[in-house]
């Protein structure tokens, strides 16, 4: 029965969206987004329009800034802020291939951008599940005899239980460079049948980052297995 119920929640893990990012924290970003885009299409990204031209009158460390998505390969697009100091590439790819990618990004501009000015790494992923069992009552299984939950439920007088959770790791929360969220919330349309789910992960430690972010998914699925194991039926 177990075998089974781990097998059925795998197999409906469908991957949405998956974004792959780094943060360089120079006091004035050394990247031209024409020489970017220039370098990200000799690995074979498209660019997705024309840059303007370099202005004929301007002073002389003059640099086209801006941000948003600039080029393409296959179901990855690449995407820039040079404001916030962001690259990014974002698809529907494993996390492997797709940091992967973004090493590949990085190494391009090896000469123009130092890898010890990075901030932080950051993964941004959604992810949608057909669970082996009601999504609300796994909610409210991971609720029972919870302090919030008694506390709820005899503040506003009536039976409440969890519809989401979302958990959190890092020292300083959400405004942190090394930072884990998982959240975990019914569909609204389907809250009996899908779950939705969304990650947020974020670390200073390139070799760290790697070795997490690529088995997340897995990670993710222990914990739909426990939360669906005392709820199939």
């Amino acid at each position: 029965m177990g075998k089974t119920a781990r097998r059925n929640v795998k197999a409906a893990l469908s991957r949405l969206a998956l974004r792959m990012s780094v943060r360089f924290d120079y006091v004035l970003f050394p990247l031209d987004m024409r020489e970017f885009v220039d370098r990200v299409a000799s690995l074979q990204y498209t660019p997705l329009g024309e840059l303007p031209p370099e202005p004929a009158v301007s002073g002389p460390d003059a640099s086209l800034v801006g941000q948003g998505p600039v080029a393409r390969k296959g179901n990855l697009t690449v995407d820039i802020n040079t404001e916030k100091q962001f690259i990014g590439i974002s698809g529907q790819n494993e996390a492997a291939e797709t940091f992967g990618e973004l090493s590949s990004i990085l190494a391009a501009h090896n000469d123009i951008l130092d890898p010890s000015r990075v901030a932080f790494f950051e993964m941004q992923a959604r992810y949608r599940t057909k669970t082996p069992s009601n999504p609300l009552a796994a909610m409210a299984r991971l609720g029972e005899n919870s302090r919030v939950i008694k506390e709820a439920t005899q503040a506003l007088g009536l039976p409440v239980d969890l519809f989401s959770v979302r958990l959190i790791a890092g020292p300083n929360g959400p405004n942190s460079s090394d930072y884990l969220e998982v959240w975990l919330q019914p569909i609204a349309s389907l809250p009996t049948k899908d779950l939705g789910i969304s990650v947020i992960f974020r670390d200073s430690d390139r070799v760290k980052f790697e070795a997490t972010s690529t088995q997340l998914e897995t990670r993710i699925l222990k914990l739909l297995e426990s939360a669906f194991r005392k709820t199939r039926g």
